[in-house]
């Protein structure tokens, strides 16, 4: 671990004055009394994902994005993060929510999280607690709050959201303590009813 935080704080000296720079230059420096110091100069230069993960991460996005329009499917959303890819929503039509699951598992995703709400074998449409509007906010304001955390390099997380409150995490920690701040961070908030940790830890 201590490892970890020397290569952490030499990557920060080494990143630190080049990304006050673009700050300024984009008129985005941030108030040295802010929480979101930390994140905005140093944490969001930390980014893990190598520039073939990021590729092939784009690519799938792609991908499932033509599903989605292809069948429809707009009350859905996709996070993805080095080729684990979580989707959430829901869809009205049984049909067309078994055909957007079989064409999910064929996009050679290292994973597929699923947890898209679809109806029951009566045809019956999911019970549902918030609207998509609701589901929008409740995951705008868990990525605000990953954004203040200190110590947390948010560019790493991804964060989802469904109707039943319910708050998705993937993505990749540096340390235990990081995923621990993380997860706490997304729970915190008004709304969430509980959080599924899809939260790998990686140095």
């Amino acid at each position: 671990m201590a490892a970890a935080a020397s290569r952490d704080a030499a990557m920060r000296a080494r990143i630190a004055p080049a990304l006050l720079l673009v700050a300024g230059l984009c008129g985005c420096a941030p108030d040295p009394g802010s929480l979101l110091t930390v994140k905005t100069v140093l944490d969001r230069g930390l980014e893990a994902r190598s520039g073939e993960d990021i590729m092939a991460d784009t690519q799938l996005f792609i991908r499932v994005n033509r599903v989605m329009a292809g069948l429809g499917v707009t009350s859905a959303a996709t996070e993805i993060y080095e080729r684990r890819l979580l989707i959430t929503g829901q869809v009205a039509d049984k049909e067309t929510c078994d055909r957007f699951r079989r064409s999910a598992h064929r996009l050679h995703a290292r994973v597929v999280y699923w947890h898209v709400l679809c109806p029951g074998e009566d045809g019956a449409p999911p019970k549902t607690e918030l609207d998509w509007v609701e589901v929008n906010t409740l995951r705008a304001k868990a990525n605000a709050r990953l954004a203040a955390t200190g110590g947390v390099a948010d560019l790493n997380f991804r964060v989802a959201a469904d109707a039943e409150g319910t708050l998705y995490l993937l993505g990749r920690a540096r340390s235990p303590e990081e995923k621990q701040r993380a997860l706490a961070s997304a729970a915190e908030g008004d709304g969430v009813g509980k959080v599924v940790d899809y939260v790998v830890v990686r140095p």
